[in-house]
């Protein structure tokens, strides 16, 4: 009865005995295992930075090239777009005045909208200039004037403030006429 006893207990307390062995050894080996990673990511992370020190400032160098002319490119069309909206000046006025890039823009103090003309003056102009849009049907959707004086030989870029009504997307093109005093 005594040995069977000591059996019994020796059965109980040798799997609790060696399970907690195992936990033990269990925790210790994720330690190390986790350890081993750990090191392992490190020293990943090392060969990348070496990496970007050398090739990586050639590859971000190209990618800012490369970003750079897309932003060039976005600007040089958007410069195009600015100058599509043709201006048409009478043929006997051009001698008074010429006209070229064109830009709607939104006017700081008044918050309307309104069409900037960079126009050349060829000879003295005292009076109004008068600035109309047409739609593709030929069709007149706003007008705008603005009196000046200006000497022969100067340039400015002039804005004619329209009715906020005016359907700005619709314009395909515009006239500009000299009208003196």
């Amino acid at each position: 009865m005594k040995t069977t006893l000591l059996i019994l207990v020796a059965a109980i307390l040798l799997p609790a005995q060696t399970s907690c062995r195992s936990r033990e050894e269990q925790n210790k080996k994720a330690e190390e295992t986790g350890q081993a990673a750990t090191e392992k990511k490190a020293g990943f992370l090392k060969g990348v930075g070496e990496g970007l020190k050398g090739a990586g400032k050639e590859a971000i160098e190209s990618v800012s090239e490369g970003i750079g002319e897309v932003i060039k490119g976005a600007n040089e069309g958007f410069d195009k777009s600015m100058v599509r909206m043709e201006v048409r000046v009478p043929e006997e006025q051009k001698a008074y005045i010429t006209a070229s890039r064109t830009e709607v823009h939104t006017n700081d103090s008044t918050l309307k909208k309104e069409i900037i003309v960079y126009i050349v003056f060829e000879k003295d102009c005292d009076g109004k200039l008068l600035l109309k849009a047409y739609d593709n049907g030929e069709e007149e959707i706003g007008r705008s004037a603005v009196t000046i004086k200006e000497t022969s030989d100067n340039s400015r870029f002039v804005g004619f403030p329209f009715d906020e009504r005016t359907p700005f997307t619709l314009i395909q093109y515009l006239t500009l006429e000299y009208k003196s005093k």
